[in-house]
């Protein structure tokens, strides 16, 4: 299951997303061998899903299949869902449980289509209120500074929420220093926020900030 943050509360909600594939596993007597969420764009790279790469190894270690909503929850990223097509990688779209190879990678064609198009649109949007003179600058500069301050929180913990998962995994392995929970996420591929390498410090940062979240 993945949202971004803009869609969360809408008909792609996390919730709404669960309810519908666990009916649809339950109509078709599927076995729900474990359940993946997270927050993030469908833009982005394969390294900066952390939650998308625990759920292909764990489907990869067991030989189980990855099933989503629609393709878009998997990524709106062409070249992506080809990769996962030239790998092997076994999913199924709910909403065309059928669909070939070559439909589901129209599907992604269309998916990353319309987020073009919508970013065109909000660029077009913001050039025509330029020239018109609206001024594009916060005149609450000092409260949108706050609410700045707590976006970058709200983003931050949402990442520490979409690794938990991987390191539980980790963990479950027998690794469970930060060190050695350091090494494997490294081996897994999986990068930090900024898109560095894993170290003990940023782990037990990560760490602390997932025991502060309510």
């Amino acid at each position: 299951m993945r949202c971004s943050t803009k869609e969360q509360g809408t008909k792609w909600s996390l919730q709404r997303q669960q309810d519908a594939l666990t009916a649809f596993c339950s109509r078709n007597d599927l076995t729900i061998a474990a359940e993946y969420q997270e927050i993030a764009s469908g833009g982005l790279s394969i390294d900066s899903r952390p939650v998308l790469q625990a759920a292909l190894d764990h489907a990869a270690r067991i030989s189980a299949t990855i099933l989503v909503l629609d393709v878009s929850r998997l990524s709106r990223d062409v070249e992506l869902i080809a990769g996962f097509l030239n790998r092997g990688v076994k999913f199924t779209i709910m909403d065309a449980p059928d669909a070939s190879a070559f439909e589901i990678q129209l599907r992604a064609v269309f998916a990353e289509e319309y987020r073009r198009k919508l970013r065109q649109r909000v660029k077009h949007g913001l050039a025509t209120a330029k020239r018109h003179g609206k001024v594009l600058g916060s005149p609450t500069l000092a409260r949108d500074r706050v609410k700045g301050w707590a976006a970058v929180s709200a983003k931050a913990d949402a990442f520490a929420l979409s690794v938990e998962p991987v390191i539980n995994d980790i963990k479950a392995t027998g690794l469970t220093s930060a060190t050695g929970i350091a090494q494997a996420l490294n081996s897994r591929g999986v990068k930090t926020a900024r898109g560095g390498n894993w170290h003990a410090s940023t782990v037990c940062n990560l760490l602390k900030r997932l025991n502060a979240v309510p």
